[in-house]
């Protein structure tokens, strides 16, 4: 089904075009000129255009160059109703952009075929250009992702090095260039991810099978320690299944246990619980801290800050956004709840054992 413009100044033959488009699953908008359609544009654009040459007003020409410079309009099929079809005619219509010239009177099958034609050439070559940008960003991504890395790596290497050969006489900025290294590293890196996990062309990696109780044990313990807060970590984990996409099911965990503790205080607990049954697995993240409110749950996107902690990247919505977008990957789905009296319930719910296996 495709949403087509018809204008056409004739009542008769729009009302006959309109009806035989409608018999065969399209949604027709008529129009008696072009103003009309143009302004209709404004608020919804069509999948097809089909335009009668000469109207009162403006020309079907006219109509179709003006229709050419809107942004959106640029490839949507465009053809000319004509009663005259004459060389310099058509080499006019197709030099401003038109597809194809219908020659009044037109039978039933003649209209279906050409509108079919035109609607099935367009979604091929909208497939192709998609394919091809989707290649394309997957090939950017990787060059950009090494050729950020390299130098991060070189930096923080030459500093570590530097620090190492003087630790006690190491000058003061020496310490602030370096803590302004692993900020920038932290940020520019958690920016990639956000990056990977949104392409559509870069799919999951499969690995080997992995135990979701050890990973998710090892990577909380890991975020509770680099946070300085491992006694305020809980971790319940009782899943007995496994995952070919540890890589990913880590990042989330990661994500989402580090925002619990970002914005939660210090001696307050943060509680993770796995569980599964036969279908689903369950990962539940709770937290006793600032919490969010309906907007923010509604509003989460990259690079929208919560709270006021302007000082951390963490705080850009970024790791939700990862989070997020790894669980759809995965087949599953991330919610965010308040709790009473204060704090946030991540739960996240993923397809049990065998989890995640490639088609």
């Amino acid at each position: 089904m495709a949403l087509i413009y018809l204008i056409e100044d004739d009542e008769q033959l729009r009302e006959y075009t309109a009806l035989i488009l409608s018999l065969h699953d399209h949604v027709v908008k008529s129009f008696a000129g072009g103003a009309e359609m143009l302004s209709a544009c404004e608020s919804s654009m069509p999948d097809l255009v089909l335009c009668d040459v000469k109207l009162p007003g403006l020309s079907g020409f006219q109509i179709l160059e003006r229709f050419r410079l809107l942004e959106p309009a640029r490839h949507i099929p465009f053809i000319f109703i004509s009663a005259h079809v004459e060389r310099e005619q058509i080499r006019k219509g197709m030099n401003l952009g038109a597809d194809d010239y219908l020659t009044k009177p037109f039978t039933e099958s003649e209209l279906v075929d050409m509108v079919r034609t035109r609607l099935a050439l367009h979604d091929k070559r909208r497939k192709t250009l998609e394919t091809h940008l989707a290649e394309m960003n997957a090939r950017a991504l990787r060059c950009l992702s090494h050729e950020i890395r390299t130098p991060l790596n070189g930096v923080m290497g030459g500093l570590e090095l530097m620090q190492m050969d003087k630790p006690d006489t190491a000058p003061e900025e020496l310490g602030i260039v370096a803590t302004s290294a692993v900020r920038l590293e932290r940020t520019l890196l958690r920016y990639l991810s956000f990056m990977e996990a949104a392409s559509d062309s870069l799919p999951l990696r499969s690995q080997e099978l992995v135990n979701v109780d050890t990973l998710i044990v090892e990577v909380a313990s890991r975020i509770a320690e680099s946070c300085s807060r491992p006694a305020d970590l809980v971790v319940h984990a009782d899943c007995k299944v496994r995952t070919f996409y540890a890589r990913e099911l880590s990042q989330v965990v990661e994500e989402i246990v580090g925002n619990a503790f970002q914005f939660s205080d210090e001696g307050s607990e943060v509680q993770v619980i796995a569980s599964s049954n036969h279908q689903v697995l369950t990962i539940e993240v709770r937290d006793d801290g600032v919490g969010m409110n309906d907007d923010d749950f509604a509003a989460i996107a990259p690079f929208r800050r919560f709270g006021n902690s302007y000082s951390d990247d963490m705080a850009m919505g970024v790791g939700l956004s990862i989070a997020r977008k790894l669980v759809s990957k995965m087949q599953g789905e991330l919610t965010l709840a308040r709790r009473n009296p204060r704090g946030v319930v991540a739960r996240i719910e993923l397809p049990a054992f065998p989890l995640g296996i490639p088609s």
